[in-house]
């Protein structure tokens, strides 16, 4: 019987190859749809932005106490 141990290591280097290359590709996918994400979310956060600051304007020019948000 012939020692087979070389050809398992082989096949060992082999796989952790096509893990390396599977898990870059992510990394890379997961990147591009943070990127995005972080777009699709600029203009809606601006626009909440903008009309929190209306609120506060009118509660402002209304005489309404500013909302007491408690700690949690």
């Amino acid at each position: 019987m012939r020692d087979i141990r070389g050809d398992l290591q082989e096949r060992a280097n082999t796989i952790k190859e096509q893990m390396s290359v599977a898990h870059s590709q992510f990394e890379k996918r997961f990147e591009q749809l943070k990127l995005e994400h972080q777009s699709r979310l600029k203009n809606p956060v601006a626009e909440l932005e903008a009309v929190k600051l209306v609120m506060k304007i009118e509660d402002r020019r209304l005489g309404l106490r500013p909302e007491v948000k408690l700690a949690s």
